[in-house]
């Protein structure tokens, strides 16, 4: 035999201006009464607000002086919900007129808190439809829908989530990625039986025709993107060797290239890499962690996007230094030292500052972390100085410190 169903129903309760300083004691006692409170808001309405709240009562005597009083200070909007949530409420707070109450309903709460007709403390819902309007009035993002039965929801989820779920899973043991979560939630993403389905004929229908015009449905297509291979690596130490890079980050996949950018004054390593992987897989791989432990140092790993992408992300809302010039102006802006590298020419292909490429990005790629000297937070490491790796503070150089 099947257990009893238990309808959970929602109504509205509003305290109203003239009980607000009481508000946490009569909350109190909605929650001693059996109910759930599913949503708070503190606001206040506006006379039209109120006007659209109450046009039911609209063409009545007491309607301007009802609107008047409701948007006088604030109120206390709550979603209550249990069984037989409306009745159950209405009884609790009382007839309308606070006056008789006190005579009629004694220990409700219109009678302890309410002082006349109009000022009555408290609001509750008429009906299953003044509540679902009502609630939508005052929580516009509210879903409305009612409970499903234990048995339908056992069989949502065996029909629709459990396969699904079933496969996600299994192949989560298979792949053992670091970060199982995110590995769970994206496969999810892309395997997701509920998404649109495209049908073919729409499209061979040779004519359709909406509101009386003629129109020519196509076949949406995806933009393509390009893998992403490639990562850079901040934080490293300049001395960690191209091998000690290549034993730690080969363990994620194949690499095609590491590239250990120089400073071209100095010829000494800078504190970052990037690295080239035959393909987007081990990329995926390595970012399901931010920072990794190579040679003893704590490196920053991210996806190194094209100059295109970046500038598209951050124009207008940084700037980017383009020709020298950043957040400070020639010689002084934020990616200190950028300026001096235009058309330093270092090859075609990665020049420091070639034709466009706006803030000094190594090879068109560039980092992507605001207030940062270089390619992320302090990634130079005071070429041979003992203090490196301290980021100097936003605005100046310390004395000891070469970003660039």
């Amino acid at each position: 035999m099947d257990p009893p169903r238990i309808y959970v129903q929602r109504t509205l309760a509003l305290i109203k201006p003239d009980a607000f300083d009481k508000r946490e004691e009569i909350e109190d006692i909605i929650l001693k009464s059996g109910f759930i409170v599913l949503q708070r808001r503190k606001l206040q309405l506006s006379p039209e607000q109120c006007s659209d709240f109450y046009a039911d009562q609209y063409g009545k005597i007491f309607f301007p002086n009802l609107t008047a009083f409701m948007s006088s200070g604030p109120i206390i909007a709550l979603t209550l919900a249990r069984e037989n949530a409306i009745a159950h409420w209405k009884t609790l707070i009382g007839p309308v007129l606070s006056n008789k109450t006190r005579e009629t309903h004694p220990e409700c709460l219109r009678a302890k808190y309410g002082t006349s007709e109009l000022q009555n403390a408290l609001h509750g819902s008429e009906s299953f439809r003044a509540a679902e309007r009502e609630i939508k009035f005052i929580f516009p993002n509210s879903v409305i829908e009612p409970f499903p039965s234990k048995g339908a929801t056992e069989e949502y989820l065996s029909k629709h989530v459990n396969p699904t779920l079933l496969r996600g899973l299994t192949e989560l043991c298979k792949h053992k990625p670091l970060n199982p979560c995110v590995w769970l939630a994206d496969w999810l993403m892309k395997n997701n039986p509920s998404k649109p389905q495209i049908y073919d004929g729409v499209l061979e229908q040779k004519e359709h025709r909406l509101d009386g015009r003629q129109i020519d449905p196509k076949k949406a297509m995806a933009m393509k993107k390009d893998p992403i291979k490639k990562i850079f690596v901040g934080g490293l130490n300049p001395d960690t060797s191209k091998e000690v890079i290549q034993e730690y980050f080969g363990t994620f996949g194949e690499i095609e290239t590491i590239e250990l950018p120089q400073d071209p004054k100095t010829d000494k390593r800078r504190g970052f890499v990037f690295i080239t992987y035959k393909d987007e897989s081990p990329v995926m791989k390595v970012l399901e962690k931010k920072y990794h432990n190579v040679g003893g140092s704590k490196c920053e790993v991210k996806k190194a996007q094209p100059k295109e992408v970046y500038q598209q992300q951050q124009y207008g809302s940084r700037g980017y230094g383009g020709r020298g010039r950043g957040r400070g102006g020639q010689g002084q802006n934020w990616n200190q030292g950028y300026n001096n590298y235009w058309n330093q020419g270092c090859n075609p292909n990665y020049g420091y500052g070639q034709q466009g490429y706006g803030y000094g990005g190594y090879g068109g790629y560039s980092d992507y972390s605001g207030g940062y000297y270089g390619y992320g937070g302090g990634y130079d490491y005071n070429q041979g100085n003992t203090s490196y790796g301290k980021t100097p503070r936003r605005g100046g150089h310390q004395s000891s410190y070469k970003p660039y």
